[in-house]
């Protein structure tokens, strides 16, 4: 008689765990017990408080997440059962995106428990992937990940990127390789009908942002004879696309020299005007010099996480809010500012959630603004809670009293732009 697999149990006072709700993580204060070590990086259950049940994962004990769903049955993660999985993500996109014949296709393949597969990301760029694992589990396996990517895609080069600082977490170590051992050598590609130059190897992420080149198109849509700001503009995807629109002047900022440096030379290569800066942009926007600057159109913002850890709450949320004095003086500033576009991530941050509630959203009508909903993606193949693709774009316009909390996630970069205050 086969033995019964391990299982965590749930607290019998965790009835707010999110896990219950649907959502795939289990957090270690969630569990009436650790399990030993020597399950970490393998499949175990999860039950709640009564033994019901509530799917097989992978668990890790050094991990805060110490479990994360794979579905809701027994599961056995072996290459069948891995196989199965990235070919549904891959047969997902298909259906979503169709490439000309002969085009080289850009898109993300695999995104972590959206498709069932924790901490596994795949981007294709051409003929080359770009691997990201960052769970223990998957790590365990990823040699079978990449003869399986191989097998079902036949990739010339798979880049190996796991060097995220989120692997720390899981107690991975940081490493960059590829598949044949051979160094991928950065190189032009086309991307949404412009060039980019892409470092896979050494690039932020996986080297280029994929899951936002819809709305690259989506913004650029707004950009005809305005001033845009791309501010945390990275290699300046949107700042390009807002040019080759026909924009009147183009801004980005970024902290990282290289990307701005990459930024620049993507617009030389693209026959594109647009400046880049290296700049912190919370820095920028404080600067009493800055206070008369000629407002802005369209306003791009995508900033980094301000807390990527419930320790780091309270020191980000006092990050964002600013002080008084300042949000003050941003109020006459926002009565000069022109009609605008905003554009921001949604689901990032839990203040942009909030921006998408009911309640907000009447107060801006009220106010005179116009709130267009968020981009929409296909529907899922499944009712599990799932991450999104891509961070979604809030776009409002008219933005000139909004209400502070609907922005408090972005407060300390917007109040003090001479365009609009919040």
């Amino acid at each position: 008689m086969p033995s019964m697999p391990a299982a965590l149990k749930l607290k019998p006072n965790a009835a707010s765990a999110r896990v219950l709700r649907g959502h795939p993580w289990v957090f270690a204060n969630e569990v009436e017990a650790l399990l030993p070590a020597e399950h970490d990086g393998e499949v175990v259950e999860c039950r709640d408080r009564t033994g019901r049940l509530l799917g097989s994962g992978i668990y890790n004990s050094k991990s805060q997440i110490v479990w994360r769903r794979l579905g809701r049955e027994r599961i056995t993660l072996d290459a069948a059962w891995l196989r199965a999985a990235l070919a549904r993500a891959i047969a997902r996109r298909e259906q979503q995106e169709k490439s000309k014949e002969g085009e080289p296709m850009y898109r993300r393949l695999v995104w972590s428990e959206s498709d069932d597969l924790p901490g596994v990301v795949v981007d294709q760029f051409g003929d080359a992937l770009v691997l990201q694992v960052q769970t223990l589990a998957m790590d365990k396996r990823t040699p079978l990940l990449l003869e399986l990517l191989t097998e079902l895609l036949a990739p010339a080069e798979i880049i190996v990127r796991n060097d995220a600082n989120i692997r720390r977490l899981e107690g991975l170590p940081l490493e960059v390789h590829t598949r044949s051992g051979k160094i991928w050598e950065p190189r032009w590609a086309n991307i949404g009908g412009l060039d980019h130059w892409l470092d896979l190897a050494g690039g932020q992420k996986t080297g280029f942002y994929l899951d936002q080149r819809e709305q690259h198109a989506t913004v650029a849509k707004h950009c005809a004879g305005k001033r845009v700001l791309d501010a945390f503009c990275n290699q300046g995807c949107f700042a390009l696309h807002a040019a080759r629109a026909g924009a009147a002047e183009v801004l980005g900022l970024d902290s990282a020299a290289d990307a701005i440096l990459a930024a620049r030379r993507n617009a030389e290569r693209n026959g594109l005007k647009a400046a880049f800066e290296v700049a912190n942009v919370f820095d920028r926007f404080n600067e009493p010099a800055n206070a008369r600057d000629r407002p802005w159109d369209v306003i791009v913002l995508d900033p980094p996480p301000f807390a990527k850890s419930k320790s780091a709450l309270e020191g980000g949320v006092a990050r964002l809010q600013g002080d008084q004095p300042a949000r003050d003086a941003a109020a006459g500033a926002r009565r000069r500012a022109r009609d605008l576009h905003l554009l921001a991530p949604h689901g990032r941050h839990g203040a942009a959630r909030r921006a998408r509630r009911g309640g907000d959203r009447r107060e801006a009508q009220g106010a005179g603004d116009r709130v267009l909903p968020p981009t929409r993606r296909p529907p899922r193949a499944r009712d599990d809670a799932r991450k999104r693709i891509s961070a979604r774009l809030h776009l409002a316009r008219g933005v000139r009293d909004w209400p502070a909390r609907a922005l408090s996630s972005i407060s300390a970069i917007l109040s003090q732009l001479p365009c609009l205050g919040v």
